[in-house]
């Protein structure tokens, strides 16, 4: 859970982490051994909260999240906190999870095949969480790490700036291509070995399900991005920090508002939405 994740660490000629957000008592296991190389799949803070533990190691992260783990600044700005928290819920979003910056040393890129000895895995892109959200591919054991694509009970989460739900679609629909043998996860059920496809199509549609809530209440007459958060069609309960998770819901709502703008099914007047003619929740074809 929340500021930590499932991580994986490789002993081999180069020792590895993949993520950094272990547990103190999980981090503790490999105290005293060399951490030559650090992999995040993305900036959030609960991917790389170890980072600056180890000076030595060098960092790598996908170029567009690098602004997140250089600056406190540069963190707030990609959730836009920077403008919508005062400072005291700024202050308190950085320090409970234990904010530190660590600038990374290096960049991953889609394609990218990583050799630390024996062991080797390739870099995916695979962007909608945030743009540069990556997970890991190892051939020889059959095995993707997919990061914040965790097949978790509430869903996909998207409520950054660089957030996009046509991207996490299409990131879920690659790993669904790929057929992986063996997913782990950075929340929620650590290994997958059973029902992969049909976990990650069910992960999909809850992003169908929630477009389809945001056109019912656009048709009851809600229509700025700030009314229909306050009706929770994401998180369906508003859960504490309320300042936080509201802004969280009203983010993941707008990300829904761009894409049916995009599909032609909703039109923007300044701040509202109107459903388009003819579009009825009863005659969506979303999925």
């Amino acid at each position: 859970m929340y500021p930590f994740c499932n991580c994986l660490w490789i002993e081999d000629e180069f020792n590895c982490l993949v993520d950094s957000s272990p547990t103190d008592n999980e981090l503790a296991k490999i105290a005293g051994k060399p951490v030559h190389l650090i992999v995040n799949s993305h900036g959030h803070i609960d991917h790389n909260r170890a980072n600056y533990r180890f000076p030595k190691a060098r960092v790598l992260l996908h170029k567009t999240n690098h602004s997140l783990v250089e600056s406190a600044e540069g963190y707030l700005h990609e959730f836009g906190f920077d403008r919508y928290l005062d400072e005291a819920g700024r202050t308190m979003y950085l320090r409970k999870p234990g904010y530190r910056p660590r600038p990374a040393d290096g960049t991953l890129e889609d394609g990218q095949v990583i050799s630390v000895g024996r062991t080797r895995f390739q870099v995916i892109h695979l962007p909608g969480h945030i743009y540069g959200h990556c997970g890991f591919f190892f051939p020889d054991e059959g095995i993707v790490y997919t990061g914040d694509i965790d097949l978790n009970k509430f869903g996909p989460w998207y409520g950054n700036i660089s957030s996009s739900v046509d991207d996490f679609i299409n990131s879920i629909n690659k790993l669904i291509a790929m057929q992986p043998e063996m997913m782990i996860t950075s929340h929620g059920t650590r290994v997958i070995t059973a029902g992969v496809k049909a976990g990650l199509s069910r992960y999909r549609d809850i992003i169908y399900q929630r477009e389809e809530e945001i056109i019912k209440l656009l048709y009851r007459g809600k229509h700025t991005v700030w009314e229909i958060g306050a009706e929770l069609p994401i998180y369906k309960r508003m859960l504490e920090p309320r300042e936080i998770f509201y802004l969280y819901e009203c983010a993941m709502d707008w990300k829904h508002l761009e894409r049916l703008e995009r599909l032609g099914r909703v039109e923007r007047k300044g701040d509202k939405y109107f459903l388009n003619h003819g579009i009825r929740p009863f005659n969506l074809s979303l999925g």
